[in-house]
């Protein structure tokens, strides 16, 4: 997928889902920044903590394969529901990593996030969901 769906898309759902234009904004900002947050970086909370975000997404493929996996199966490539028909190949085959479109994991996972007042959380989710349409087949 890409920033026409990733925000466009889920803003224009939002809005049509009775979200306030700001609340709406937050929900599509969240969910385009997850193929967004390609950066490190460390903040100084107010308290005096020191905060460090959780990369969604790497510009470098050549990471080494432990980065890849945190990234890419937790945000991108959800693995779905290995003994559904949607994960099985032509040849019969199948893959525990297959993602599958709207998995009952990945529908659960984004059930969790409407339980909450958590904007950010649901353009997460949204931006999760949508991605097991989009790379369905697909092994991450």
């Amino acid at each position: 997928m890409n920033i026409e769906f990733h925000y466009y898309m889920t803003k224009l759902l939002a809005l049509n889902a009775g979200f306030e234009q700001d609340e709406a904004e937050i929900i599509a900002y969240s969910s385009q920044y997850v193929d967004d947050n390609n950066q490190s970086f460390q903040i100084e909370t107010p308290e005096g903590e020191i905060y460090s975000n959780y990369i969604s997404q790497t510009l470098n493929i050549t990471k080494p394969q432990k980065q890849l996996m945190r990234v890419y199966l937790l945000f991108h490539f959800l693995p779905g529901d290995p003994t559904s028909y949607r994960a099985r190949r032509k040849d019969g085959k199948m893959h525990m990593l297959m993602v599958t479109p709207a998995s009952s994991h990945a529908q659960e996972l984004y059930y969790d996030a409407t339980t909450t007042e958590n904007l950010y959380l649901l353009g997460i989710a949204s931006h999760m969901l949508s991605d097991t349409l989009s790379h369905q087949n697909f092994v991450g």
